[in-house]
C-alpha cells in the first residue's frame, strides 16, 4: 500500500479561507456559546440561537426522508411512537415521512423538497465540490458490516481458509480475491460511493486494482443473487449482509478482518473504512431552524437509547420496525436479526458514546481524523479536488456540543428547582422538565426548569 493518511494533522486557520469559530462565552448566560468550527467561510458553521421565550414547546413541521436500509430507517420507531410529537415536531409527508431511494435522497435535500434525511456521511463529504448546502447534523452509528460475498455454488475458499493453510493475511487476501479479478467477473455493489473505500483499500492490500463493478441497489442485488445472475456481491446495508449470511453465501473477507489485520502503511490507509451514518440536512433549513434541529436530534438520541434497551424480543420496538423496514428495503429480517444489525453490524451510538466522534482525539472514529482520511482518499483517486476539511460538511459535532451545553444548563436549573418550595403549577412544570431531560430534549428541559425558577 502506498497511501499515507495523517490522522492527527491540525485543521487550522492556516488553510486558506477557513471560517474559524472557537468556543466563546455567550453575551447572555441563557444562550449556548458558538461551538468550535474549522469550516471554510463559504461552507459555514452551525450557530446556536437563543432559547425561545416561555416554556411551551414550539410546533414545527419537518420534511424528513429515510433510505432503504436498517440504519437509515430506524426512525420509523420514533414516528410510530409519537416521539417527534413530544418534541413539537410533525414529520412530513404524513404518516411516515418520505421514503427516498439511494439515488434521490441527496438531490431532494439539495433542492429543498426534504429538509432532513438519513445518509452515509461519506456521501455528503464526496458531494462537497458541488454544493455548500448538505450538512451532517448527527452521527448515529458505525458501519463495520461490509463483506465480499461469493455464491456458495462456486465452492471458493475464504481468507480464513487460506490462513488456516499457512498463508499470512495478505497472501490469503490475494488468494481469496483472485476469482473477482478474473476475466468477466463482476462485483455487484451500490451505485453510491459508500462501498468504494472498502473495495479500493481491500483490493489494493491484496495486490489488485479495483475489480469490475455491476452497480445495483441492495434489493436488485439480492434478487439477482438469488436468481444466479450475480456471483459476487458487496451490498451496502448491514441488513443485506445479514441476509447473504443467512442464505449461506461465502464470506470471502470482511471489513472487520481488514481493520483487524492491517499493519504498517496499510494500517495508516484504513481511515476511510471508519464509516459513520447519520442525519443530513439542508443548511438553509438548519440556519432558519437551529432550535428545531436540536429537538429533532434529541428525538433520535431518545430512539437510539430505546432500541438499545429493547433486546430484539417479539412484541417490542423491533416488531414495530421490522414490517416497515422489510417492505421498504426488500429485506426479510425478524426482530432478532434487526436487533443484531443495530448492535453488531451497524451498531448504533447512544448519547454517552458520542465522545468517540467529537472529543476523543485518539479514537479512530474521531470525525476530523476519519473524515480527513476519507478526503485524502477521494483526492488521491481524483474524486474531489484538494482543499476541503471535515467541518465543511460535518456540523454534527457543533450540534452535539450545543446539546451538551443545554444538558448542563438544564441539570443546574432542575437541581435548583428541586430544592425550592414550589406551587402545584411549578411542580407540574418541573416534572415536565425532568421528563424532557430524560428524553434528551435538553433545550426544552432547560426552558421549563428555568421557567420554574424564574417564577420564584
Amino acid at each position: 500500500m502506498t497511501k499515507h493518511f495523517d490522522y492527527s494533522r491540525p485543521l487550522s486557520a492556516a488553510i486558506l479561507g477557513l471560517c474559524v469559530l472557537a468556543p466563546v462565552a455567550s453575551a447572555a448566560q441563557d444562550q449556548p456559546p458558538v461551538p468550535d468550527c474549522n469550516a471554510r467561510e463559504t461552507y459555514g458553521c452551525y450557530v446556536p440561537a437563543a432559547p425561545e421565550p416561555g416554556t411551551d414547546i414550539p410546533e414545527a413541521s419537518v420534511n424528513f426522508s429515510m433510505r432503504p436500509s436498517a440504519d437509515n430507517s430506524f426512525y420509523i420507531v420514533a414516528i410510530d411512537q409519537g416521539w417527534f410529537g413530544d418534541a413539537g415536531i410533525t414529520i412530513l409527508p404524513e404518516p411516515t415521512g418520505f421514503q427516498a431511494t439511494n439515488d434521490n435522497a441527496i438531490p431532494l435535500i439539495l433542492n429543498g423538497t426534504n429538509d432532513v434525511g438519513a445518509m452515509y456521511g461519506g456521501s455528503v463529504v464526496q458531494a462537497l465540490p458541488n454544493n455548500d448546502v448538505l450538512k451532517m447534523i448527527m452521527l448515529t452509528d458505525d458501519f463495520v458490516g461490509y463483506s465480499v460475498w461469493a455464491d456458495p455454488e462456486l465452492g471458493l475458499k475464504t481468507v480464513d481458509d487460506y490462513m488456516a493453510e499457512g498463508q499470512d493475511f495478505k497472501e490469503a487476501l490475494h488468494s481469496a480475491l483472485a476469482p473477482l479479478v478474473a476475466e468477466e467477473a463482476l462485483l455487484a455493489t451500490t451505485p453510491l460511493s459508500d462501498t468504494r473505500p472498502f473495495i479500493d483499500i481491500t483490493f489494493e492490500m491484496a495486490g489488485y486494482g479495483r475489480p469490475e463493478l455491476l452497480l445495483l441497489d441492495d434489493p436488485d442485488n439480492r434478487v439477482m443473487a438469488q436468481s444466479g445472475r450475480v456471483q459476487f456481491s458487496l451490498p451496502t446495508s448491514a441488513s443485506a449482509h445479514l441476509e447473504f449470511s443467512q442464505d449461506g453465501w461465502t464470506n470471502l473477507v470482511s471489513q472487520q478482518q481488514i481493520i483487524d489485520n492491517a499493519e504498517g502503511a496499510d494500517k495508516e490507509a484504513i481511515g476511510p473504512l471508519i464509516q459513520t451514518v447519520g442525519v443530513m440536512a439542508n443548511r438553509n433549513w438548519v440556519e432558519e431552524n437551529p432550535n428545531t434541529t436540536l429537538r429533532l436530534v434529541s428525538v433520535v438520541f431518545r430512539t437510539i437509547e430505546a432500541i438499545m434497551e429493547d433486546g430484539g424480543e417479539p412484541g417490542g420496538l423491533m416488531s414495530i420496525a421490522v414490517p416497515f423496514i422489510n417492505a421498504y428495503s426488500g429485506m426479510n429480517l425478524d426482530e432478532a436479526g434487526l436487533y443484531e444489525v443495530y448492535t453488531r453490524l451497524d451498531p448504533l451510538s447512544p448519547w454517552d458514546t458520542q465522545g468517540k466522534y467529537f472529543e476523543d482525539l485518539e479514537d479512530p472514529r474521531y470525525y476530523r481524523s476519519s473524515y480527513s482520511a476519507l478526503i485524502d482518499e477521494l483526492v488521491e483517486t481524483d474524486v474531489m479536488p484538494e482543499g476541503f476539511v471535515p467541518d465543511d460538511a460535518i456540523w454534527a459535532g457543533q450540534i452535539f456540543a450545543t446539546l451538551k451545553w443545554y444538558r448542563e444548563a438544564a441539570l443546574s436549573e432542575i437541581e435548583a428547582a428541586q430544592q425550592a418550595d414550589l406551587s402545584d403549577a411549578q411542580a407540574e412544570l418541573l416534572s415536565s422538565a425532568e421528563q424532557q431531560f430524560e428524553w434528551f430534549n435538553f433545550l426544552d428541559a432547560y426552558r421549563m426548569a428555568k421557567g420554574v425558577n424564574d417564577a420564584g
